[in-house]
């Protein structure tokens, strides 16, 4: 009776097999499709989000009293910071009405009124505030803009921190008015002026820096699978072929529900695994260089997603809802999980999400197999 079942399923897994081999097909016809899709988008993406023109400068207009020459001293020097060239292009102005002129004209985003004595001030303890005015639309660039602010700011505070260290230790050495002034003059302008004259305010690293893998390749492992995952809209009709019927001759003969689904998602399997051979020589072709072993390490993957979207079909009355479940479920984790973009570009509280996401594993695991 035992051997009898075994023949069974086995018939029953040979029958499948030849069905699935019928829908070749159409999944090499879909996963082209969607591999000259993914491949389009892939190819532009990545130009596109990081090309080095992709950030335009800040557009500042300042206004500087000329009644310090450390204000305009302080205003080169900040000028020329690294940070500052890279990101903001400051416009000097001759008055404020000028400034207010060409902020309503939308000439510039920020506007930036320094105070008479400035800089002196800051030496002095007065600290004088500098006005920031601003649009009143919030803005990409007037946040960055603030933080950029916010960063010169703790810089002079370091300074002026040094400055006021420095004269406490004259006083409280006692040492001579004479001795203390011309101490306190050469903090004042080394100190301030090494500050001010530092070149970066912030590091840069390459973003393949802070990944195992590239963009491009992360992306190129997101859309392989999401084209494995997408052929449901021809296997979901393969799957949902059986009738009550067939499960009842089935039943008759020993074999369960559970046991026919394993058997479609094996034959499922070998048609993906086929699928996967057509893209595995699409990348090569491309010169992606795909790991050889990944035909080998890919197996279970191709078998769990074979198994989820059998899974999926079996909860649904149709191919047509199958398949739009299939397709929502699939690309929302996959956005989720920093597949169709940089983890780091997710709102924080998505970025906690991914440790509990199921296609982030199974996108980590591909990527390391693959490449």
């Amino acid at each position: 009776m035992r051997r009898s079942v075994n023949s069974q399923l086995m018939r029953t897994l040979r029958t499948d097999v030849k069905r699935c081999m019928k829908l070749l097909p159409g999944l090499f016809v879909t996963s082209l499709l969607f591999l000259f899709v993914f491949g389009i988008i892939i190819h532009y993406y990545t130009s596109i989000l990081f090309q080095s023109d992709s950030f335009q400068k800040i557009d500042t207009a300042v206004y500087i009293p000329d009644d310090s020459q450390y204000n305009q001293l302080g205003f080169s020097m900040v000028s020329g910071m690294g940070s500052f060239e890279d990101s903001v292009n400051l416009i000097p102005v001759e008055s404020p009405k000028q400034g207010y002129e060409m902020l309503e004209k939308k000439e510039v985003t920020v506007f930036l009124i320094v105070p008479e004595q400035f800089i002196s001030g800051i030496l002095s303890g007065e600290n004088h505030p500098v006005r920031i005015v601003l649009r009143n639309e919030k803005t990409f660039e007037t946040y960055v803009m603030n933080d950029l602010l916010q960063s010169v700011s703790s810089f002079l505070g370091c300074a002026q921190a040094a400055v006021y260290t420095a004269y406490d230790i004259c006083m409280n050495h006692q040492l001579p008015a004479q001795t203390t002034l011309a101490f306190q003059n050469r903090i004042d302008t080394g100190n301030l002026a090494y500050v001010l004259s530092r070149e970066e305010m912030f590091t840069e690293e390459p973003f393949d820096m802070l990944h195992a893998i590239s963009l491009t390749k992360q992306l190129t492992v997101s859309s392989l699978l999401l084209i494995l995952f997408m052929s449901c809209f021809v296997l979901t009709a393969f799957y949902k072929g059986n009738n009550h019927a067939y499960y009842l001759r089935q039943k008759n003969c020993g074999i369960s529900k559970p046991a026919i689904i394993l058997t479609n998602s094996a034959a499922g399997f070998v048609a993906l695994y086929i699928v996967y051979l057509l893209l595995f020589t699409a990348l090569c072709l491309v010169g992606m260089k795909p790991s050889l072993l990944s035909l080998v390490t890919m197996i279970p993957v191709i078998f769990l997603i074979s198994l989820i979207i059998r899974l999926l079909s079996e909860l649904s009355y149709s191919p047509h809802i199958a398949n739009l479940m299939i397709f929502l479920t699939v690309l929302l984790l996959t956005y989720l999980a920093g597949g169709l973009m940089p983890i780091q570009f997710l709102p924080k509280f998505l970025q906690n999400t991914v440790s509990w996401n199921p296609m982030a594993w199974l996108i980590r695991f591909s990527q390391t197999v693959i490449f």
